[in-house]
């Protein structure tokens, strides 16, 4: 265990900055959606409160620019969703808004691509998933329509893998789940469809373990849940089956640790929610037991800190939300 936040919370997002803290921003908890935001010191092992959202949302995303800045997008609270987006400022600690979306969203995705503008990928909105997307700009703080995605999605994902090209895999429109992807392709403003997976596949995990992999984990779909693995060549367009993990999960988090292992924590499957962890080694495509978390945890978060260690923070446990914060050790 490490130090508590203030708050419990989960569907929040947490960002690391170029300093190393940890900013945890947003989520709901069991009585009210939050605005409130914290930060992470892993030199103290540390939280505090740092500046408050201009609206209290769950579910949207955060990414960090190249110049620091944590940009905000999207989300929903009790009754509305969102287009607003806003920007974080650690030095000063403070928000401020920024350009709207064109598009209402939750459950969407963000890319920081490599010349440093962010690309939003479909989500939800009111009655539908949407295959919307935008670029945002960060020298104008600007919105632009791009082409759509083929498919509506949401609760799919999107990777960033070679000269700005963007893989998205998976999710859900209306009843049908899906096992097609989709490649956005920067410089020639152009989506084009990827292989097919052996699954249809949402709420999963998608880590880039090199420029040109990309390793998609667990899910649910029609079937139920899942623990199949699979892996996404790029330079053929293919995907190979790899081991299934040791155990069937969804809404689980998956982080590509420095020495290129994947540490999967937590999540859920018909037994409930999970404390269980595993590793996954790509060099001999093996999942091993990773040790148990100290709580069950569902919609929680992970970070890469610094050290090599993962920062797990918040979610949902049986019958909580929660505060707490754990750090796996490799």
């Amino acid at each position: 265990m490490t130090s508590f936040m203030n708050i419990s919370r989960f569907g929040h997002s947490a960002s690391v900055l170029h300093d190393g803290r940890v900013l945890v921003a947003g989520g709901r908890n069991s009585s009210l959606v939050l605005n409130g935001a914290e930060l992470y010191d892993p030199s103290t092992k540390t939280w505090k409160k740092t500046g408050d959202m201009t609206s209290a949302r769950y579910m949207h995303t955060s990414s960090v620019l190249k110049n620091g800045k944590v940009l905000v997008a999207g989300g929903l609270n009790e009754s509305r969703y969102f287009s607003t987006a806003e920007l974080y400022d650690p030095i000063s600690g403070t928000w401020s808004s920024t350009k709207s979306m064109n598009q209402r969203r939750m459950n969407h995705t963000a890319s920081v691509l490599t010349d440093g503008s962010v690309l939003i990928t479909g989500g939800y909105t009111e009655t539908k998933a949407i295959s919307v997307v935008e670029l945002f700009n960060p020298s104008s703080e600007s919105w632009t329509y791009i082409n759509n995605m083929e498919q509506n999605r949401r609760m799919h994902t999107a990777s960033v893998i070679g000269n700005n090209t963007v893989l998205v895999v998976g999710g859900q429109t209306k009843q049908l789940i899906f096992n097609t992807n989709e490649l956005y392709h920067q410089t020639k403003n152009s989506w084009g469809n990827g292989a097919f997976m052996g699954h249809p596949r949402m709420q999963h995990t998608a880590s880039v373990l090199n420029d040109t992999t990309v390793l998609v984990t667990g899910g649910i779909n029609e079937k139920g849940v899942m623990n199949s693995v699979e892996l996404y060549i790029s330079s053929a367009n293919v995907w190979i089956q790899r081991r299934e993990m040791l155990v069937q999960r969804f809404t689980h988090t998956a982080t590509v640790l420095k020495d290129g292992r994947v540490l999967v924590v937590g999540g859920q499957n018909r037994t409930g929610i999970l404390s269980h962890t595993e590793l996954y080694n790509p060099a001999d495509d093996n999942w091993l037991y990773a040790g148990s978390m100290i709580h069950q945890r569902k919609d929680h978060t992970a970070s890469l800190l610094g050290d090599g260690t993962v920062l797990v923070v918040g979610g949902q446990s049986i019958s909580e939300v929660l505060n707490s914060a754990e750090l796996y050790r490799p």
